[in-house]
């Protein structure tokens, strides 16, 4: 492994998966996410015909996103862990079936779906 170079731990999420890859650093983060994908994708994550994107996270930080997977993981700054693998959580984000919206679905904010929240709390 040379210096220019990062062992990552990939952490599939709601999974028990896990697997070992070595990248440069130099390598574009939309690389890493088709490498995963072809490579190392579970059987038991959902297929990924019925994936949009994956959203890969390292250090409390996504790596990538929608608008900046052509950096690479130098520019994107990915926290490297000096002492074994550095963890990166692997989150496919599923495709919807609303042909109206398209895109990814998403989690709604607290109080803006129209339900009413479960929090019984109260703010003084």
């Amino acid at each position: 492994m040379a210096s220019e170079d990062v062992k990552m731990k990939l952490v599939f999420v709601n999974d028990t998966n896990s697997a070992e890859i070595v990248v440069a650093m130099t390598t574009l983060v939309s690389d890493l996410k088709t490498r995963i994908q072809e490579e190392f994708w579970p059987a038991t994550l959902p297929a990924l015909e019925t994936v949009e994107r994956v959203r890969l996270f390292a250090g409390g930080r996504e790596i990538g996103g929608k608008d900046d997977d052509t950096k690479n993981l130098r520019d994107a700054k990915i926290a490297v862990v000096t002492q074994g693998p550095t963890p990166v959580h692997v989150v496919p984000v599923l495709k919807t079936g609303n042909p109206s919206g398209g895109g990814a679905t998403s989690v709604a904010k607290e109080g803006t779906s129209g339900e009413s929240s479960q929090c019984f709390c109260t703010l003084l």
